[in-house]
């Protein structure tokens, strides 16, 4: 499970935002910034929990010793024995 946390910050001036005000105009970059840290190690952490899952299941399929097998391959391996893939699928 993942929890993202937002915060505002605004100046000690009322932060309108208009020119010279030392509002929010500043901070929201700053604001875009860390917001965009926290989607992309959110995001980080979704891909490595894929990931390990992949190969968790590639750990549990028969294969020769130094074998690697792509995402694709694995999908391969798994569903063409069922015939969900044959050559007039592809």
């Amino acid at each position: 499970m993942y929890t993202t946390v937002f915060c505002r910050v605004t100046t000690e001036e009322g932060g309108g935002g208009g020119p010279g005000s030392g509002g929010p105009i500043s901070m929201d970059k700053d604001e875009k910034r860390m917001r965009r840290e926290i989607a992309n190690s959110n995001e980080r952490r979704r891909m490595q929990s894929i990931n390990a899952g992949f190969q968790s299941l590639r750990q549990m399929l028969p294969h020769h010793e130094g074998e690697k097998l792509s995402k694709a391959d694995f999908w391969f391996k798994i569903l063409e024995p069922s015939g969900f893939i044959t050559v007039a699928n592809l």
